[in-house]
C-alpha cells in the first residue's frame, strides 16, 4: 500500500511525536549517569510526569508500556548498583580513595588502586569525581580481563 504525502497538520503532529520520543529516550539513557539514589528518583519521575503528559495525544499505549518498562528495568539495575556501592572506597577491595593531594590520576583521568583484597594487590582502574568518589572503574586486570562498568 503506497504511503500518502502528510499534509501540514500530519507533518507536525508526526515531528513533535518524532522530537518526544527522542527526547524521552535519552531521559531514559542519563538515568545511567545518576550519582546517587535521590537523583535517580528524581529523574524516574520526571521521565513518570512526561509519559503522563505525552500520553494518549502524542504516545500510543503499547509504545508508553514499553518505555515505561525500560524506565522500570533502567531504575531497577542503577538502584541495586547504587545501593552497593561505597562513596570514596574502592568497589573492589574496600579500600578508601585518596582526596586533594593524595589522588594521582593516569594519562587517562584513572586512578590505581593499590589496595589489597585477600592478600593480593587490588589493581582496579577508578574514574573518580573531584571528590574522590568512585564514579566508574575499569575491571582488574590480574586474570587479563578489562571490561568497563
Amino acid at each position: 500500500m503506497p504511503m500518502t504525502k502528510p499534509d501540514a497538520a500530519m507533518a507536525a503532529h508526526l515531528q513533535a511525536r518524532i522530537e518526544a520520543i527522542s527526547s524521552l529516550h535519552r531521559d531514559i539513557a542519563m538515568l545511567g549517569e545518576a550519582t546517587d539514589l535521590s537523583a535517580l528518583a528524581r529523574l524516574g519521575d520526571g521521565i513518570n510526569d512526561r509519559l503522563r503528559e505525552l500520553h494518549p495525544k502524542v504516545l500510543r499505549e503499547h509504545e508508553m508500556m514499553a518505555l515505561r518498562e525500560q524506565l522500570r528495568v533502567i531504575s531497577e539495575d542503577c538502584r541495586r548498583l547504587l545501593d552497593n556501592f561505597k562513596p570514596f572506597t574502592c568497589p573492589y577491595c574496600g579500600c578508601p580513595t585518596p582526596e586533594g593531594d593524595g589522588l594521582v590520576l593516569d594519562a587517562w583521568g584513572y586512578f590505581h588502586c593499590d589496595g589489597e583484597d585477600a592478600g593480593e594487590e587490588c589493581g582496579a582502574r577508578l574514574r573518580l569525581d573531584d571528590s574522590g568518589r568512585a564514579i566508574g572503574y575499569i575491571n582488574r586486570t590480574l586474570e587479563g580481563d578489562t571490561q568497563l562498568s
